[in-house]
C-alpha cells in the first residue's frame, strides 16, 4: 500500500472514531453542558427552552430535537414582521466543474491545465468524480493527444501576498457594508476613497475574491462567525492557533502533517492503476 493509501486511510479510521465519540457525548449532553457550548448563562437558556415550551432542568439531557426547537422558537423571535413576503429567485451557484468549463470554453489563460490540476488532486484524494468534470478531461486529454502536447500553464506575474491581502481586504469591506444595508454607490464611494482606486477597480477586487469572501448571503454570514472563532481561540507558544482543539479532536501527530514527496504520489497513482485492472482469466 503506498504512503498516500495509508495516510487516507488512517485519516478516515481516525475521523470514524472521532466522530463515534462525538455521536456518544451528544447522548450524554445536558441542558447545562449545552449551555457552556453557547456561553450562555444556565437561567437564560433554560428560560429559552421554557418559552419553546421545553421543560427542562439543567441536569436533564438535551436532544438533537430539542435543540432545533429552540433554534425555531429564536428564528421566529428575532425575525422582524413582513407586510408581504417577497418572492426571491435563487440562482444556483456554478460547480467548480462548470466554472472549469466556462473557463476552458473561453479559451482563458491555463484554464485546461488547470482543469486537469484539480481532477489530479480529486483522484490522488480518492475524492468522487462528477460526471461533468470527467467529461470536460476527456476532452482536453483527447485534444492533447492529438496535438502531441500537454495544455500550457497559467502564465503571467503572480499575484504577490501583499496584493491577495489588500484584494481580500477591500471585497470583505465591501461586502460588510453591503450586507449591513449601505447602497452600492456609498459602499464603493467609501473604499475608492480609502484605497485611491476608481470604482472599476475596486469591483474587479471585490469580484476576484468573490468565492473566498461568499458568494451568498447565508455563506459571507458563515464566514463572518468562522473568522470571529478564529479569533477567539486562543494562540500557543509558537504563535500558531491550536484549530484541532477548538474544532477537531486532536490529531495524531503524524496525520497532521503529512510529508510526501513526487514520487509518493506517482506511485500512489500506480498503485491505483494496478488495484482498478480486472485480473486476467486463465
Amino acid at each position: 500500500m503506498s504512503k498516500i493509501s495509508k495516510y487516507i486511510q488512517a485519516v478516515r479510521d481516525h475521523l470514524k472514531n472521532a466522530e463515534e465519540e462525538r455521536q456518544r457525548q451528544r447522548e450524554r449532553e445536558t441542558v447545562a453542558d449545552f449551555a457552556i457550548e453557547l456561553r450562555k448563562p444556565i437561567r437564560t437558556l433554560l428560560d429559552q427552552l421554557k418559552a419553546a415550551g421545553i421543560e427542562k432542568v439543567q441536569g436533564d439531557r438535551i436532544s438533537e430535537s430539542d435543540k432545533q426547537a429552540l433554534l425555531r422558537y429564536l428564528q421566529n423571535l428575532h425575525r422582524p414582521p413582513q407586510e408581504k413576503r417577497k418572492r426571491i429567485t435563487v440562482r444556483p451557484a456554478l460547480s467548480e466543474a462548470e466554472k472549469l468549463w466556462a473557463a476552458v470554453a473561453k479559451n482563458e489563460n491555463g484554464a485546461a491545465w488547470e482543469a486537469l490540476d484539480y481532477f489530479a488532486e480529486q483522484v490522488i484524494w480518492d475524492q468522487p468524480i462528477k460526471s461533468e468534470l470527467q467529461r470536460l478531461v476527456n476532452l482536453i486529454v483527447a485534444k492533447s493527444v492529438l496535438e502531441g502536447t500537454l495544455p500550457n500553464m497559467k502564465r503571467g506575474r503572480p499575484k504577490s501576498d501583499d496584493t491577495e491581502k489588500v484584494s481580500r481586504e477591500v471585497a470583505q469591506t465591501y461586502w460588510d457594508m453591503r450586507d449591513a444595508g449601505k447602497s452600492y454607490a456609498e459602499t464603493v464611494a467609501w473604499i475608492s476613497e480609502q484605497i485611491h482606486k476608481d470604482e472599476r477597480h475596486v469591483m474587479r477586487l471585490v469580484e476576484s475574491q468573490k468565492k473566498w469572501v461568499g458568494e451568498t448571503l447565508e455563506a459571507r454570514e458563515r464566514e463572518r462567525k468562522w473568522q470571529s472563532l478564529m479569533r477567539r481561540i486562543p494562540i500557543n507558544r509558537e504563535g500558531a492557533s491550536s484549530y484541532f482543539d477548538e474544532l477537531l479532536p486532536k490529531f495524531p501527530e503524524e496525520l497532521q502533517h503529512p510529508n510526501f514527496e513526487f514520487e509518493d504520489y506517482i506511485d500512489h497513482l500506480e498503485e491505483m492503476i494496478r488495484r482498478g485492472a480486472k485480473p486476467e482469466s486463465n
